[in-house]
């Protein structure tokens, strides 16, 4: 089997870093399957993926080019649909929503299309309705990164449900288990030994909600004078909206942000709670990665699928945007060390049955042979 990768982009990101991991395991096991990649951007992770495979990027148009640049630019791209024509592909493996543009340049190889979905309302939204058709039209069977999302794709007409199945997502758990490799919150932030540390990590974006997490801890920290508590965030910047909020706060000195770091599951091991803030969000890797450490989760309900991962016994979830019951549920946990251990275990226990890269790996290899053998079986 030949199959051609796309990606939008080869950024840190969840959808970028799940397609390198399944990349590395087709290479290492399954030496029957060649690939190719092609990258629409380039990014931080493009060399891991010229070391997984072959890998092709497509030449982009740059708005305020002049006549003869683009004419350039165009006939590279003619060259590059030429070898990927040659190449023969049994199959487009595409791994996210965002590429419906890219998938309809390259309707005229005439295959079948797999898209990986890790995206809900926002991103769909956001990707624009002329590149939800494209995907729709083009997609022949869809991997969700949640039940939540094939629900999503489903309800709002871009799939079925013959057509829609989540398989999750795929978290190294030996890489963020190597004991070799971990950091000290406690050191680096000169952190009390003793404390609780209750994390959060995301981006600087308003769907990651890094907005509420100041609010979360000031409530917190006032309810619970008596106990040493530390709060962190990882990743993003500090904006300046939250920068006047945090210089504001009287409890400053134990809220942290540390900038974006390619190292945050470094330090997840130490967290004893973990905040999931995001409005919307498929699947959170970030929430697998701390329950390979047994760190229990507080989360919303009808946010995509963390309640799906933690259930009813591997944290807590409230109502959306009830920042009043959410700041309960966190008190809870703190008071409660029993429950707290007893969840996290839970969560460590379901992530460590469930989402190991073979396990998701095998179920992916296994959809993309299925979907295969269908479409050459209607030709």
């Amino acid at each position: 089997m030949n199959i051609l990768f796309i990606s939008h982009d080869a950024q840190r990101a969840g959808a970028q870093m799940q397609l390198l991991l399944f990349l590395k395991w087709l290479k290492k096991n399954k030496p029957n399957i060649r690939f190719d990649i092609l990258l629409a951007a380039a990014g931080p992770l493009l060399e891991e993926y010229e070391k997984a495979g072959r890998v092709y990027r497509l030449p982009r148009n740059k708005k305020k080019s002049n006549l003869l640049i683009q004419w350039r630019l165009n006939q590279k791209k003619k060259a590059l649909f030429q070898t990927l024509s040659r190449n023969k592909y049994d199959l487009i493996y595409n791994s996210t929503i965002v590429n419906g543009h890219l998938l309809h340049e390259l309707s005229f190889l005439n295959l079948p299309v797999i898209t990986d979905a890790n995206e809900l309302d926002f991103w769909i939204d956001k990707s624009g309705k002329k590149n939800m058709e494209y995907i729709a039209r083009y997609t022949k069977h869809y991997i969700t990164a949640s039940q939540s999302v094939a629900d999503c794709l489903i309800k709002r007409g871009y799939a079925i449900k013959d057509n829609a199945e989540p398989n999750y997502v795929i978290v190294d758990m030996e890489k963020i288990s190597d004991a070799s490799k971990l950091r000290s919150l406690h050191k680096e932030l000169s952190i009390p030994k003793n404390a609780l540390i209750i994390g959060s990590c995301g981006a600087e974006v308003f769907r990651k909600g890094k907005d509420l997490f100041l609010h979360i801890a000031n409530d917190i920290l006032s309810r619970e004078k008596d106990k040493d508590i530390h709060f962190v965030w990882i990743g993003g910047t500090m904006s300046e909206d939250i920068q006047f909020d945090w210089d504001r706060s009287p409890y400053a000195s134990r809220i942290h942000f540390m900038d974006h770091t390619p190292h945050a599951t470094t330090y997840f091991h130490e967290f004893d709670i973990f905040l999931m803030l995001s409005r919307d969000d498929p699947f959170p890797i970030v929430n697998v990665e701390v329950g390979v450490w047994g760190v229990p989760v507080v989360c919303f309900e009808d946010t995509g699928g963390a309640t799906e991962l933690i259930g009813n016994e591997g944290g807590i979830s409230v109502p959306y945007g009830d920042l009043r019951a959410y700041g309960n549920a966190v008190s809870e946990l703190i008071i409660d060390e029993e429950k707290r251990k007893r969840m996290g275990q839970f969560l460590k226990e379901k992530v460590a049955n469930n989402y190991g890269i073979d396990k998701i790996c095998t179920r992916l290899d296994e959809i993309i042979e299925r979907v295969t053998r269908q479409t050459n079986n209607d030709q």
